[in-house]
């Protein structure tokens, strides 16, 4: 918004240098009738005023927003340390308030309205916090009153926050607002302080409960995703191991059948098939293993050197 109304001042002001120089012209050379402008004098009037007609509709709207909006003031409002951490005792801290530590709110909402204003919860959030923390609230401002809000809070760590108070009110459009007021650490004090008159209203649609609750859903969530991918990192971990194993121990057991297998080879037996070295059917040195359930064969006889006998055949035949 602020980039468009640079634009528009920039043409405003370039149109308006234009037309001062065309009406000097006019001037200098005696004639000054509207019926014989050109028709960029007419576009160039057009853009004018059509421009200060939209500036005048935002200023307007602006005023009618800011009217809508409940009148809500914050007084007499400071966050003290009430506990310090690890009995810390009286140590001065520096520039930022110690994590970790139980504090008490203490603030007085003033209604400026001629209606009520119904306290919805409250919200403080300091720079040393990832989400805000949220106390609910459920006091009712009176039209033109003011009621004392005092509330515990625990851990709130950094020099510097903003406190946001949720409002809920019957009129106008948004029925729902939040009134922040910027906060600031006083080591000599130990406590937080309001800075009331820098206060804000704004409309919202979501509390800060709900942002909290979002929040931790994300959480959650994260947490039960890298649970799972854990999980799952370990079961393939333990099956490569049990993998890993029996590979080993067919590389230990390969080299005994394969000199079981050579043995036979040797003494002249090839086995079909050997279930293992410590099995019934394993090859033993000296003795001819039984292949697919056959019966035993009797060894052949061994030949013996007998003389060979001579045959005679008559001369006259």
């Amino acid at each position: 918004m602020l980039r468009f109304l640079e634009l528009a001042w920039e043409a405003l002001r370039g149109s308006a240098t234009q037309l001062v120089e065309w009406l000097n012209g006019l001037a200098a050379a005696g004639t000054f009738d509207p019926r014989g402008w050109p028709v960029a004098v007419w576009v160039v009037l057009a853009a004018v005023a059509t421009i200060l007609v939209l500036l005048a509709v935002v200023r307007v709207s602006r005023r009618g927003s800011a009217r809508r909006l409940p009148e809500m003031m914050i007084s007499h409002g400071e966050i003290v340390l009430v506990d310090e951490p690890g009995g810390a005792g009286d140590v001065m801290y520096d520039m930022a308030a110690p994590s970790q530590a139980g504090h008490r709110l203490s603030l007085t909402l003033s209604n400026l309205n001629p209606w009520p204003v119904q306290l919805l919860e409250l919200a403080v959030r300091t720079r040393g916090l990832r989400q805000p923390v949220v106390a609910e609230a459920g006091s009712v401002v009176p039209p033109n009153g003011a009621v004392d809000v005092v509330v515990d809070l625990y851990d709130l760590p950094g020099e510097v926050g903003v406190v946001e108070l949720f409002l809920y009110s019957n009129r106008g459009g948004r029925r729902t607002f939040k009134l922040s007021a910027p906060l600031e650490w006083e080591p000599w004090d130990k406590r937080f302080r309001i800075r009331p008159l820098s206060a804000r209203v704004a409309p919202v649609r979501k509390l800060a409960s709900q942002e909290k609750r979002r929040i931790e859903r994300r959480s959650y969530e994260s947490a039960k995703r890298r649970e799972r991918q854990k999980e799952f990192a370990e079961a393939a971990w333990r099956r490569a191991e049990e993998l890993t194993k029996k590979v080993r121990e067919k590389r230990t057991a390969a080299p005994d059948k394969r000199v079981a297998v050579l043995a036979g080879e040797r003494m002249g037996v090839t086995p079909r098939r050997l279930r293992g070295v410590d099995g019934e059917n394993a090859y033993t040195p000296g003795v001819k293993p039984q292949m697919n359930g056959d019966p035993p064969k009797s060894p052949l006889p061994e030949p013996q050197n007998e003389p060979r006998q001579r045959l005679d055949f008559p001369d006259e035949f």
